[in-house]
């Protein structure tokens, strides 16, 4: 099973960005089954990052969180998110977190 994440919250999903639930409320159970995340039009803003935070302590069958990054993004912006993706706690041990560069012209 897999959600794709983008700027009007999950497609496929019941749970957008501006409902976020509380950090002590449990996502189940959209994440007991969830093994693929693509997010799309990420601009590495504080909500986006305590999003992927929330997801990835939540999510202990993820297998691949896949992020497609805004072209705007420069390379020092990138490395910091980056180091801030590394440093993130996962619930799977076994979890790959890509950063890619959105390469369709309508933005996903």
């Amino acid at each position: 099973m897999g959600y794709k994440l983008g700027c009007q919250g999950l497609i496929g999903g019941d749970l957008a960005v501006d409902e976020l639930p509380p950090p002590n409320m449990e996502l189940a159970p959209f994440s007991s089954n969830v093994k693929t995340v693509e997010v799309h039009h990420f601009g590495g803003s504080k909500l986006e990052l305590l999003l992927l935070t929330h997801l990835l302590e939540n999510t202990a069958k993820l297998k691949r969180l896949i992020i497609y990054k805004l072209k705007t993004i420069s390379i020092e912006e990138e490395l910091e998110i980056s180091k801030e993706l590394l440093m993130l706690a996962k619930a799977s041990t076994d979890c790959t977190i890509v950063l890619l560069e959105s390469h369709k012209t309508d933005g996903n």
